[in-house]
C-alpha cells in the first residue's frame, strides 16, 4: 500500500470521526472503502503525530473501546485555521502549480485560491508560479478534449536530439516520476507512451482529427529492459544515495557504508547524466565504458566553467 494512500484515507476519517464520536470500525471502513483492520492499524499510527519537539502523541489521542473510536486532537488543531503572510504565500504558490498542471479539471481549486487571496491580501500579479509556462501540458489536454492530432518534438532516451512524432494524444497520466502522454504513434501503428519532460515541444493540428480511440485499460508507464540493455553497477554514498530511489533495481545492499545498487538500461549516455547529478557520492564499478564515458563528460564540465571564468 502506497504511503499516499495511507495518509488519504487517514485524513479524510479524523474530521469524520471528530463529528461522530462513538461511530464504529465497520462504519469508518465503510466510508474509506478499507477494512475494519486497516483503519484500526491506520488510526493507532496518528498516536505516534507530534509537532516539533513535542515527541509523538501531542497531537491526536485514539480511543478504540470494542469497536467504538473516539478521536481527541490537541486543542491547536481544533482551532481555526490563521495563516502567516508567508504560510499564506507558500499555500498559494503550491496552489497555483497545481491550477497550472491541472487545467480546468478541478474547478474548486480556482475559487478556493480567490479565497485565499482576498483573505490574505495577496496580489495575483505579484504570487504566482507556473510549472508548465512552455504550455505542454495545457496544448495536450487541449488536443485530446478536442479529438486533434498532435506533433511532437521528442527526444527519447536513445535520441542526440529532437525527432518529429506525430500521435493521437488520448490520455495524460501523473506518476511519482513526472507526466507521460498516451498516444498512437502513427509512425509505428502502435500505442506509445511519452515521458512529457522529453517533449520539446507540441503542435496541435487543428484540421486533422484522430483516428484512433483510446482503449479502455492502458497500462501504467513501465520501462522493460531491451535485449540489448547494459547491466550498470554503482556505489552511492551521502545524498546521491537517493538515485536507488529512482530506478528500478535488480539488487540494491548495503557495503561497507556504501549503497551498491544494479539495474539494467538501454541508454548509456542516460546513465551518465544521472551519475553526473550524484557527483563525488557516485563510484561507478560497471562497465567500465560507463565510467570512461563519466569521466569524459566531467572534464568537458571543467573545461567550460574555466573557459568561462577567465
Amino acid at each position: 500500500m502506497k504511503a499516499a494512500d495511507v495518509a488519504a484515507r487517514v485524513l479524510a476519517l479524523v474530521p469524520w470521526l471528530s463529528e461522530r464520536p462513538g461511530a464504529s470500525l465497520a462504519e469508518a471502513a465503510e466510508v474509506v472503502g478499507a477494512s475494519p483492520d486497516v483503519v484500526r492499524r491506520e488510526l493507532e499510527m496518528l498516536c505516534y503525530c507530534g509537532g516539533p519537539g513535542l515527541g509523538g502523541g501531542s497531537m491526536f489521542d485514539i480511543d478504540i473501546v470494542g469497536d467504538r473510536i473516539t478521536v481527541h486532537m490537541a486543542p491547536g488543531l481544533q482551532e481555526p485555521l490563521r495563516l502567516s503572510p508567508a504560510e499564506a504565500t507558500r499555500l498559494v504558490l503550491s496552489l497555483t502549480a497545481v491550477a497550472d498542471v491541472l487545467g480546468d479539471q478541478l474547478p474548486a481549486l480556482g475559487s478556493a485560491l480567490d479565497k485565499i487571496r482576498a483573505t490574505a491580501g495577496l496580489d495575483e500579479a505579484l504570487v504566482s508560479a507556473s510549472v508548465d509556462a512552455d504550455h505542454r501540458l495545457r496544448d495536450l489536454r487541449t488536443a485530446i478534449a478536442r479529438g486533434r492530432v498532435v506533433r511532437l518534438a521528442y527526444r527519447g532516451r536513445r535520441d542526440e536530439e529532437a525527432r518529429q512524432r506525430t500521435v493521437d494524444p488520448w490520455h495524460l497520466e501523473f506518476t511519482r516520476d513526472g507526466w507521460y502522454l498516451h498516444a498512437h504513434d502513427h509512425d509505428r501503428a502502435d500505442h506509445r507512451v511519452f515521458r512529457v519532460d522529453r517533449i520539446q515541444a507540441v503542435e496541435v493540428v487543428q484540421d486533422a482529427p484522430v483516428t484512433t480511440h483510446r482503449p479502455d485499460d492502458l497500462p501504467s508507464p513501465r520501462w522493460e529492459p531491451a535485449e540489448d540493455a547494459v547491466e550498470v553497477r554503482l556505489r552511492l554514498v551521502g545524498t546521491a544515495r537517493f538515485i536507488g530511489d529512482q530506478l528500478s533495481l535488480a539488487e540494491d545492499h548495503e557495503a561497507d557504508g556504501a549503497r551498491e545498487v544494479t539495474f539494467a538500461t538501454d541508454s548509456l549516455a542516460w546513465a551518465t547524466e544521472l551519475i553526473a547529478a550524484g557527483g563525488r557520492d557516485v563510484e561507478v564499478l560497471a562497465p567500465d565504458e560507463l565510467a570512461a564515458m563519466v569521466r569524459a563528460h566531467a572534464a568537458e564540465g571543467l573545461a567550460a566553467y574555466q573557459a568561462h571564468a577567465r
